[in-house]
C-alpha cells in the first residue's frame, strides 16, 4: 500500500530487490524485514568488484550545455547520442563497457528470540524522512499472557556515514547481533570483502546495543 511518500507491506522481503532501501549517497543498506533472523546488507559508493575494464569518465564538460538543452526539449535520444559519440572518440570502441558492479561489504543479522509465531506484521519505508521500520506482535506463551509488540527502525544519516538501527519492544526481548562477511566469488574470481574499517582507524560500521523497554 502506497500513501504519498511512504509505502507499507504486510510481509517480509523474499529477495533484496523487495527489501527496504536506505542510503545517503555514500553508504547504502537493504533491510529484508524478516522477523526471527533480520538481514541487513551494507555497501559503499567506493566498493566495486574488481572485474572487467575500468575506463576513466568521458570528458563531457564542453558538451553539457548542449546535452541539458536537448533533455529539456525532450530529445533524450539525441542527448544520449552525444555521449555515445564521445565514448567512441575516446575509447575507439563501438561496444558498451559495463561498469564494475557493486557488491555487499557484509551482512548484519539480528536474531530475535521467541518469535517463531507472530502476527500483525508491517514494514514500511518513508521516502521523505529516509526511515524504514518493521513492526510485528508476538503472542504470549500462555493464552492469557500479554502480547509483545516489537519495532525496528532504520535510517542512514545524511550528515555522516552512519546507519542507525533502533530496537524497541513493550516487553523484555532477547537479541543476538552478528556481522557476517563472506568472500565475493564470481566467474572464478575470489575476493575477500574489506573489513568494516577505514584508514586511520575510523570505524566504517559501529554497532551499539542498549536495553530498551517501551
Amino acid at each position: 500500500v502506497q500513501e504519498g511518500g511512504c509505502y507499507r507491506l504486510p510481509y517480509p522481503a523474499a529477495a533484496w530487490e523487495e527489501g527496504l532501501l536506505l542510503g545517503n549517497g555514500t553508504l547504502g543498506a537493504v533491510a529484508f524485514g524478516a522477523v526471527r533472523d533480520e538481514r541487513i546488507l551494507f555497501t559503499h559508493e567506493r566498493l566495486f568488484a574488481p572485474v572487467g575494464e575500468n575506463p576513466q569518465p568521458i570528458p563531457m564538460a564542453g558538451r553539457l550545455e548542449k546535452i541539458r538543452g536537448l533533455i529539456a526539449e525532450g530529445k533524450c535520444t539525441e542527448a544520449a547520442q552525444i555521449a555515445f559519440d564521445l565514448f567512441r572518440q575516446k575509447e575507439g570502441k563501438e561496444e558498451k563497457i559495463w561498469t564494475r558492479p557493486f557488491f555487499p561489504a557484509g551482512e548484519l543479522h539480528i536474531f530475535t528470540e521467541g518469535c517463531s509465531v507472530y502476527d500483525d506484521y508491517e514494514r514500511s519505508l518513508d521516502f521523505a524522512k529516509g526511515e524504514a521500520s518493521v513492526e510485528f506482535s508476538v503472542p504470549g506463551e500462555q493464552r492469557e499472557a500479554p502480547r509483545t509488540r516489537c519495532v525496528r527502525r532504520y535510517m542512514t544519516a545524511r550528515g555522516a556515514d552512519v546507519c542507525a538501527i533502533l530496537l524497541t519492544a513493550d516487553m523484555p526481548v532477547s537479541y543476538e547481533i552478528a556481522l557476517i562477511q563472506t568472500p565475493y566469488v564470481k566467474n572464478g574470481m575470489h575476493v575477500n570483502r574489506p573489513l568494516f574499517a577505514a584508514a586511520g582507524g575510523e570505524n566504517f560500521l559501529q554497532v551499539r546495543t542498549e536495553a530498551s523497554k517501551g
